[in-house]
């Protein structure tokens, strides 16, 4: 009898990292892991784009103590091949004798505002990250939406809502060309933030 491992998205994508202050913060644990800032660093060495430089480092590398950090300003953590979060630092302050006392305690959540996410309308927010692929995992990932449609003749409501994949499945043909006479955003679930 062949017993075969199930397959796990940490299996097909490695790699991940925080952006944060013009660094990307690269996670190495894995052998493997694909450095994902590298091509944009690459591209912010353009002048056209006019955005400064950018740098590069190993997560392992790096402890909390070592960020330069701005309340209020979102930065992002990818994973998992697309899998993106905004994280923002809301609040700081000293510490008092009613905290618990052990470094390695901080920094902690102190909000998870992950259960009113508005979900992508074709699967519910369960949709499958490899489409049309021998590697699709068994289970299928979670998606935040990404596109928001108004006047949508395949939608049963408006604005409706989507994650990357059915968002294209749905109103693109094999060629990339629109179907269908809709408008469409990128959207910005406020609820999807750290």
């Amino acid at each position: 009898m062949i017993v075969r491992k199930k397959l796990e998205v940490i299996d097909l994508y490695k790699s991940g990292f925080f952006y944060i202050e013009g660094c990307f913060y690269n996670d190495f644990l894995y052998s493997g892991a694909i450095d994902y800032g590298q091509v944009i660093c690459d591209w912010s060495k353009d002048p056209a784009p006019e955005i400064g430089s950018m740098q590069i480092s190993s997560m392992e590398d790096t402890s909390f103590l070592d960020l330069t950090l701005r309340l209020g300003q979102p930065y992002v953590n990818m994973h998992q091949g697309d899998c993106e979060y905004l994280i923002v630092f809301s609040d700081i302050r000293m510490l008092c004798p009613q905290d618990t006392q052990g470094i390695r305690e901080y920094p902690f959540v102190t909000n998870k505002r992950l259960k009113n996410q508005t979900k992508c309308m074709l699967l519910g927010g369960w949709c499958t990250t490899v489409y049309n692929s021998e590697h699709a995992p068994e289970d299928p990932r979670f998606f935040c939406e990404q596109w928001m449609a108004y006047n949508s003749e395949r939608a049963l409501e408006d604005p409706s809502f989507f994650c990357k994949q059915c968002f294209r499945a749905l109103h693109y043909n094999q060629h990339g060309n629109k179907t269908g006479n809709f408008q469409a955003f990128r959207f910005f679930d406020s609820n999807s933030v750290i």
